[in-house]
């Protein structure tokens, strides 16, 4: 079951929700938002909340109802400057080490859940990293520093502390980079009991589609359980656009970042966010509130369902290529994507350079050309694998914008849809979502445009208007059987709901 549940900065744990009156008033807001948990920051940028001060707020929120978690920001924990950006922690400095065990000790001593932020990786590059390194590649050098700081500083220390303690460490939302900044998936979902997407997809030149790809793909990398979003330099619009990409993503809780930015009157720049600016609070938290029932309503219509359609392909920790980002761009030209970790079954499918990291995929796409099963394949892809002939191939185009303005995508689109007997026809920056379960299925459709716009699909079992978000009358069912969608908008189809 779908909760929601929402995260305090250090400003406000040793500010407004250190004094009763403070604590009072944010229980109205968190009541009214409906939250299941409410995570407190114990440690950013060298602040660290005393323990009695966390203690007194996790004693006033359990007593009224709500669980309570630890969020740990690993911003400047070493005494050595990182040679990069200078919010990241130098991690070959022995300093960084120490504090990360004195914060995690005294965190899983209050708290049973540990989350930790996306800050959990480096960029240093200063005379000690580079002697450390030696001849490894940053991205082997950086993943071996950083499971050596897990083990030893996050997990023994907090398992000392609190034998039943769970730590989650959150994803930014740059995918394509985890691996060279030290991330390892593959070590971090043995390490950690769980895996969060970033899925801050706040910027208008972002495919919004890239949360819910994210969060697919975290998770069928392990175990991802939630998805966290901000309003930073975001309108109202796309901030509610972050979680229904989170909810159909398959987040199982989606966390509000955070109490201060949406409800403590600012317009000050976001600590550690750089260019990023609190603009719209009041009006992206009014946006949300407005919102929260229509997303309760399609976090239960996708509970146990899966999502299905055309597959992309990433092998996680994997290197970057020369198609990074490109992945949510095709679901915003239409095509329903799926985020897989390996290929899997033959199925319909679009390949990018990334297909080159695995093994065996000259034998999956013989096989998928033996099952005469569609599939298309960037240039780059064609190049890294080698591949040649004009059948399928897509023409050439930049950057994943451009995709959407190739001629004939509306054919490239439909030839991969063809398997699923499945047909949609629609404008770019309209996305398709399909999913299936339970003899159900569903399809989610979403006009990214800031006009209305109509869009056609031809599916089985999505004949039936099941929600519209922001509300029912922005999307509709139109009597010749197109689709009428709002700007910014979401429309839900199946049957049997």
């Amino acid at each position: 079951m779908h909760r929601f549940s929402i995260n305090c900065k250090v400003d406000s744990v040793c500010g407004e929700l250190s004094d009763p009156s403070g604590r009072a008033e944010a229980l109205r807001i968190f009541r009214r938002l409906g939250v299941k948990k409410v995570w407190l920051e114990t440690y950013r940028n060298r602040n660290v909340v005393p323990a009695e001060t966390l203690a007194a707020i996790k004693s006033c929120l359990v007593s009224n109802g709500f669980e309570t978690g630890a969020v740990i920001v690993p911003t400047r924990m070493s005494e050595r400057p990182s040679s990069g950006w200078d919010s990241v922690t130098c991690f070959t400095d022995p300093a960084a080490s120490r504090k990360m065990a004195e914060v995690v000790t005294r965190s899983a001593e209050l708290f049973d859940s540990l989350l930790f932020d996306d800050f959990l990786f480096t960029d240093c590059r200063c005379t000690e990293c580079e002697a450390r390194r030696g001849v490894r590649s940053l991205a082997d050098f950086r993943s071996e520093l950083l499971a050596g700081v897990i083990r030893e500083s996050i997990v023994k220390p907090a398992r000392k502390a609190n034998p039943k303690v769970r730590l989650i460490v959150k994803y930014p939302c740059w995918y394509e980079n985890y691996h060279e900044k030290g991330y390892s998936l593959e070590t971090d979902n043995e390490l950690f009991d769980a895996v969060w997407a970033g899925n801050e997809t706040r910027s208008p030149d972002v495919p919004q589609t890239k949360a819910c790809w994210i969060q697919r793909w975290l998770g069928n990398s392990g175990k991802c359980e939630g998805g966290w979003f901000d309003p930073l330099s975001c309108t109202p619009e796309i901030y509610v656009e972050q979680a229904r990409n989170t909810i159909l993503g398959g987040a199982r809780e989606t966390l509000l970042h955070c109490y201060d930015y949406l409800y403590r009157s600012s317009t000050a720049f976001a600590q550690d966010g750089g260019s990023l600016k609190v603009v719209n609070d009041a009006l992206c938290a009014a946006a949300l509130e407005r919102e929260l029932p229509g997303l309760r309503h399609l976090a239960e219509l996708v509970d146990g369902m899966e999502p299905y359609g055309v597959k992309t392909l990433k092998m996680p920790d994997a290197d970057p290529v020369s198609d990074a980002g490109l992945h949510p761009w095709f679901n915003m030209g239409g095509i329903p994507v799926t985020a897989e970790v390996r290929p899997g079954t033959p199925g319909s499918t679009l390949f990018t350079s990334h297909a080159a990291a695995f093994r065996n995929i000259r034998e999956y796409i013989e096989s998928l050309k033996a099952g005469n099963l569609p599939f298309f394949l960037t240039q780059n892809a064609a190049e890294a694998l080698g591949i040649s002939g004009e059948e399928h191939l897509l023409p050439p185009f930049g950057s994943g914008p451009d995709f959407l303005k190739l001629p004939g995508l509306d054919s490239i689109r439909n030839r991969l849809l063809r398997p699923f007997g499945i047909e949609f026809h629609a404008p770019p920056n309209v996305s398709l979502l399909l999913f299936h379960g339970g003899g159900r299925r569903l399809a989610a459709i979403q006009n990214f445009n800031d006009a209305e716009t109509e869009a056609e699909l031809k599916a089985p079992g999505t004949r039936k208007k099941v929600l519209a978000l922001p509300d029912e009358d922005r999307a509709e069912m139109l009597p010749d059987g197109k689709i009428r969608l709002g700007k910014r908008s979401l429309i839900v189809l199946g049957e049997g709901i």
